[in-house]
């Protein structure tokens, strides 16, 4: 993902990682609020959000072309996600 220094609006001299979406909503385009980024897993060249709601938490490939937009005032990203990426129709029992 194309992650530009502006958004983060920090010095020049801070680090920036993948850390910095913690805490960020994520909204699908057809499901609406999936959940809050709990944590970013980037220990691999596929990073993935950690996504947490009220009843489950979800691994969400971090990649561009599934990310529409970005808004560092709202905290929020918009996302475009595959049909069945987040198995909704998997009930725990």
């Amino acid at each position: 993902v194309y992650f530009p220094k502006s958004l983060a609006q920090q010095g020049d001299d801070q680090v920036y990682s993948w850390n910095f979406f913690v805490g960020f909503t994520v909204v699908d385009c057809k499901l609406g609020t999936v959940g809050t980024i709990r944590s970013v897993d980037s220990r691999t060249m596929n990073v993935l959000f950690e996504v947490e709601n009220q009843a489950n938490i979800y691994l969400i490939p971090a990649i561009e072309d599934l990310i529409d937009e970005i808004r560092q005032e709202t905290q929020t990203i918009y996302m475009t996600l595959p049909e069945g990426l987040l198995n909704l129709d998997d009930k725990d029992e």
